[in-house]
């Protein structure tokens, strides 16, 4: 069941695959901001706990006798943790780019999902190309290089969307502000659209926002949109800024 791989291929792989690690485990805690559920805590957990066993017999290069059963469930598993990671990263990208027009997605939201697919591509190719198991050169090279070029053109979509500017195609949609108002006001005042309106154009604009609206301040020049969206007026009546902020009570807001 064992098969030797030349020993620079198999220190490698036993470094980067240890070392990644806990670069996963931070990504998934990370993204678990924007995941709703325990899901990636659980994921990084999965990664932590098999990339310790796996290790062993990638590095070595052979099984060990007394716990090839052990080892052998750890190495599939931690596979299966990095296709479930891929599968997860790449459809939160997908939805992300298709959500840059209504809700203007950050670039580095875009890119975060993307760089997190590809590093767990890349990672499962070389996994897959040291697991000392005895199998055809040519099958091996093959599966090991359409991950490979998967994983690297990944990343590379990541570091090209990185530098991308998300309000540059986003544009207001009244069924995404009625579907999701938060998310398409943090957009509305990340990329200044609402700047240069006046408080009738606001107020039309915006006629499904959630909660009271009111004034604060003593010359009447903030308008506040329930308690999150903070839209500032200048001289001229028209607004100057606007900025969401998170619900939490503030002494100064009361």
């Amino acid at each position: 069941m064992s098969a030797t791989r030349p020993l620079w291929l198999r220190v490698t792989a036993a470094l980067i695959v240890f070392g990644a690690a806990p670069v996963t485990v931070f990504a998934a805690f990370w993204t678990f901001f924007w995941l709703p559920s325990p899901f990636a805590g659980i994921m990084a957990l999965v990664v932590l706990a098999a990339s310790a066993v796996a290790v062993s017999p990638l590095g070595r290069g052979r099984w060990d006798r007394d716990a090839f059963a052990v080892q052998g469930f750890f190495v599939v598993l931690l596979l299966l943790a990095y296709a479930v990671v891929a599968v997860v990263a790449a459809n939160e990208a997908r939805e992300a780019f298709a959500s840059r027009a209504t809700h203007a997605t950050t670039a580095a939201q875009c890119a975060a999902w993307l760089a997190l697919c590809a590093e767990a591509v890349i990672l499962g190719a070389l996994v897959v190309a040291t697991v000392p198991v005895r199998v055809s050169r040519r099958v091996l090279v093959r599966v090991v290089g359409v991950l490979a070029v998967l994983g690297f053109g990944t990343a590379g979509a990541a570091a090209a969307t990185a530098g991308s500017d998300s309000c540059g195609r986003f544009q207001f949609d009244r069924a995404a502000w009625q579907r999701d108002p938060v998310a398409v006001a943090d957009a509305l005042a990340r990329c200044g659209t609402l700047e240069g309106l006046t408080e009738g154009q606001l107020r039309a604009l915006l006629v499904e926002w959630p909660g009271e609206r009111s004034w604060r301040g003593h010359t009447r020049d903030t308008l506040w949109l329930g308690d999150r969206l903070a839209v500032e007026f200048g001289d001229d009546g028209r607004v100057r800024s606007a900025k969401l902020y998170t619900p939490v009570a503030e002494p100064w807001m009361d």
